[in-house]
């Protein structure tokens, strides 16, 4: 009879905690299809975020950030004419930007800003502009002489 009652106790246990479980996991279906909502939103718009993401990195680098903000503005406001869709707040910065990177180079002191994030996003890419240019002459001591304006400089009595 005691080994009845401790199977009957055991089992009441195992049922209140299947009922929890169950109970959380209905709480995690309406998570999981919210987030299954959102990502469906961000691929309808992929094609006109990564339009403005390909013209900003091709086109916006040397301009400074009004005149970027201002361009990026046409292309969308061009994008809803020709009823392209993409996301509301599309940008280099906050498609192409990972936050815990962004996180990271603040914390090491660039500004929050857009344009600071949208020039950090860019420093990663290569270009043939920034090809390194090798040293001939690595010396150290031979910088200060490749520095002097005069070209035929006196010796030093």
């Amino acid at each position: 009879m005691a080994q009845l009652e401790e199977q009957v106790a055991r089992c009441t246990v195992q049922l209140d905690n299947a009922d929890k479980l169950i109970g959380g996991l209905g709480g995690e279906a309406k998570s999981w299809q919210e987030t299954v909502e959102a990502l469906g939103e961000q691929l309808k718009a992929m094609v006109g975020d990564v339009l403005v993401c390909a013209g900003s990195i091709s086109y916006l680098g040397p301009f400074v950030a009004s005149y970027r903000s201002a361009l990026v503005n046409e292309w969308l406001a061009e994008m809803d004419r020709v009823k392209m869709l993409h996301s509301k707040d599309s940008s280099l910065a906050k498609i192409l930007a990972d936050p815990v990177v962004v996180r990271q180079w603040n914390i090491d002191g660039l500004p929050a800003d857009n344009f600071s994030i949208e020039n950090g996003t860019h420093a990663p890419l290569p270009s043939p502009l920034l090809t390194p240019i090798p040293n001939p002459n690595p010396n150290p001591s031979s910088v200060s002489l490749t520095l002097n304006p005069d070209p035929n400089p006196s010796p030093q009595p």
